[in-house]
């Protein structure tokens, strides 16, 4: 069975991204077939983590240009797993941003159907788990990620305005999609650990809290930290993440 995940957050700068990266190197390793789609085009940062040039973009899918196989680009062997690992990008370039930011309600619905096409295009493929790195809030673009997937691994940061936003999202988007989904706490102030860790926060279950390190990008040549260095304390949590995901989507 294929499973979708959308990695979410209401804000930027949650380390959403980092989190996403990570994920699919962990189930890749681990000998599942993994494809990792950019799906933030309003702010694409996958292109600048990995040595992939791209001829083809995810927004060429989004215009009709092309296929989603057509712009998946397998990074197995760079990175050494026992499965597959590809990936599909977004256009880094700002013409593109602009054009894609610039697209109305009208041009979200059928971009939606695209994405639910893409999706089962990239299982009809063989791929075993499917993750969107989602742009942060609501707009149309993100709503359209979340709407597609089975679970959504929600980042937040542990602090007054993102667990605010969250709360929002929470209640106003998954609860009503119906979404299965799992919150983690990411870079934590120390002394957020001096007190027992939430087990549930907004009625989701908290799959990990995860201290603020800010060397889990510096430490990397691939992007993918708990590949290289599967002992740190952020890649341990990976693993635990990657783990809970599939024991509440079995």
């Amino acid at each position: 069975m294929s499973i979708t995940i959308a990695v979410h957050s209401c804000k930027g700068g949650t380390g959403k991204t980092s989190i996403a990266v990570n994920l699919a190197g962990v189930y890749a390793a681990s000998g599942k077939d993994v494809c990792l789609l950019d799906l933030d085009s309003k702010a694409p940062y996958l292109s600048s983590i990995f040595n992939v040039r791209s001829k083809q973009w995810i927004n060429d899918v989004l215009f009709g240009k092309c296929n989603v196989t057509d712009v998946i680009y397998d990074i197995s062997d760079e990175i050494g797993t026992k499965g597959k690992l590809y990936l599909g990008l977004s256009n880094p370039n700002i013409i593109a941003i602009r054009e894609i930011s610039s697209k109305d309600r009208k041009w979200q619905a059928k971009a939606l159907q695209i994405i639910m096409d893409a999706k089962r295009d990239l299982i009809s493929a063989g791929m075993d788990i499917i993750i969107l790195d989602t742009g942060p809030g609501v707009d149309f673009s993100s709503i359209n990620a979340v709407a597609v997937t089975d679970y959504v691994v929600i980042v937040v940061k542990p602090n007054k305005p993102c667990m605010v936003g969250t709360e929002q999202v929470v209640n106003g988007v998954y609860k009503l999609l119906n979404k299965k989904c799992g919150i983690v706490e990411n870079m934590c102030h120390e002394t957020h650990f001096l007190k027992p860790l939430s087990i549930t926060l907004f009625d989701v279950p908290v799959l990990a809290s995860i201290p603020c390190m800010c060397d889990v990008q510096l430490k990397t040549d691939t992007g993918i930290l708990a590949l290289e260095e599967s002992k740190h304390t952020f890649s341990d949590s990976i693993f635990k993440i990657a783990d809970k995901i599939l024991e509440q989507t079995d």
